[in-house]
């Protein structure tokens, strides 16, 4: 959306701060926490997600999530190195679902799901599925408009 609206530039350095906050988020629990669990992680980037969507600072309400949540999985992968495929699979799937149409948010759905999908054809902990689920729901979510515009042909096209 920042790359549409103001350009190419500002849509590089919105995506890279929005990836850093959820890259970040797990990375941080090791600062603070001696022995942290994986749920503790997971709830770092789900908080960062959260925080990123429905932030107290513009009324709760924020972006998609789509880089935060790219930036968290790949923050988990640092220290869960079987989330490294599933990131490769998402990352790999926006991109082959946007050259085809050209429609951004298409691309965020169809790879939140796959990511979901994915995470039990590779056998990843139980605690990753429920991840992956939730940001699954929190795509559709942010997403409820595009879909409405995608049904109706009626979705920006990059």
């Amino acid at each position: 959306n920042v790359t549409r609206i103001i350009g190419k530039k500002w849509g590089i350095i919105v995506f890279i701060l929005d990836f850093l906050k959820g890259f970040l988020a797990p990375l941080i629990v090791l600062i603070f926490i001696q022995e942290p669990s994986t749920f503790i992680f997971i709830l770092a980037v789900i908080a960062a997600v959260c925080g990123h969507n429905w932030t107290p600072f513009l009324r709760f309400k924020g972006g998609k999530g789509v880089s935060t949540t790219l930036g968290g999985i790949m923050g988990l992968a640092c220290k869960f190195p079987q989330l490294l495929s599933l990131f490769l699979i998402a990352v790999v799937t926006w991109a082959m679902v946007f050259f085809i149409s050209k429609i951004v948010s298409l691309a965020s759905i169809v790879s939140a799901f796959c990511f979901f999908i994915f995470s039990f054809i590779i056998n990843v902990p139980f605690e990753f599925k429920g991840m992956a689920f939730l940001l699954f729901v929190f795509v559709l979510i942010r997403h409820k408009k595009n879909i409405k515009n995608i049904l109706e042909k009626k979705e920006s096209h990059f």
